[in-house]
């Protein structure tokens, strides 16, 4: 879990984020503060907690904050959510003690029926997927219109909702 806390330095207060617990317990036991879940979405942290630093947040006299979000390409978020979908695909087969997807398909040609089945639902369910991304994609840049979410895109894609057959 990330934590986003606002400790004092020599040189004033500043905001980072801390990716151990043993590390946020310390400083918050000398008096840093941790950020709650409200003030990170207020503060329009959320989805970039890992980012937060005194490079892009900076803690006022009156303690409040602002913090610029770094700025991502097209290209940059089209490989995160590349990366976040194959995770979800992976993850699906996974639930059937595949190593992921790859492996699921793989057994496309199998003589056992059970697992040809699975394999089958697997390579059309990726396929599926896949396409769906690319149409996204390619509507959000010939529109100009940002990118939602990560939750929000993978939410619109088959593999958000995949069930295996019974």
């Amino acid at each position: 879990m990330i934590h986003v806390l606002v400790l004092s330095t020599e040189e004033g207060r500043i905001c980072l984020n801390v990716d151990n617990e043993e590390d946020a317990g310390r400083l918050l036991r000398e008096g840093a503060r941790e950020l709650s879940k409200t003030e990170i979405q207020s503060l329009g942290m959320d989805g970039y907690e890992h980012l937060v630093c005194p490079a892009n947040t900076v803690v006022h006299g009156d303690g409040s904050i602002a913090f610029t979000p770094p700025v991502i390409t097209p290209e940059e978020v089209m490989e995160q959510y590349a990366a976040a979908i194959q995770r979800a695909l992976d993850a699906f087969a996974q639930t059937r003690g595949y190593d992921g997807i790859v492996s699921a398909c793989s057994y496309a040609t199998s003589s056992n029926a059970r697992y040809a089945a699975e394999a089958d639902y697997c390579v059309r369910l990726r396929d599926d997927t896949w396409a769906k991304c690319y149409e996204l994609f390619d509507g959000i840049r010939a529109g100009g219109k940002e990118f939602p979410r990560a939750e929000a895109f993978l939410a619109l894609l088959p593999v958000s909702d995949a069930r295996w057959p019974a």
